[in-house]
């Protein structure tokens, strides 16, 4: 699978667009975003492409990037601030969009609301496992790729 981009390079420009635009940005909000945004790049391109090459984990609140929590935990289920380190040009036009387009579909969204459906989605529900929360398995992009492309289809 083809892969431009770390989960730092998405998740910050999540972070800018969001605070640039007046939209909340949590690390919990963050964390479902990268999923779906990952999700989306897997869709959009038959499974060609991801958004990031981080792994991403089953944790009990949902699909988490974990180099991505650990940098932003600090601001806890608060807004996360724009630092000023901008991301726009690391990205394409076109990939730009793809991300805007998800943080867009999930505007009105809570967070919560965000991780109860991933909650509800295979990939999450095939590796989670509640009497060991803190095994944290691998979420592997195939799983996802595989739910979004026939889940659409």
């Amino acid at each position: 699978m083809e892969w431009k981009y770390s989960a730092i390079d998405v998740a910050g420009y999540i972070v800018e667009y969001c605070n640039k635009n007046g939209l909340n940005i949590s690390n919990l909000r963050l964390q479902k975003l990268l999923y779906f945004i990952q999700a989306y790049f897997l869709m959009k391109s038959n499974g060609e492409r991801i958004a990031f090459y981080d792994d991403i984990e089953a944790w009990d609140f949902g699909p988490v990037v974990p180099c991505i929590y650990h940098k932003y935990k600090r601001f806890g289920s608060g807004q996360i601030p724009f630092n000023d380190e901008s991301y726009v040009n690391i990205f394409s036009d076109d990939d730009r969009k793809i991300i805007e387009e998800v943080i867009l579909h999930f505007k009105d969204k809570s967070s919560i609301y965000m991780m109860e459906v991933t909650h509800d989605q295979k990939p999450w529900k095939d590796v989670y496992n509640a009497n060991d929360k803190y095994a944290n398995p691998v979420i592997d992009n195939e799983s996802i790729r595989d739910y979004f492309l026939h889940r659409t289809n």
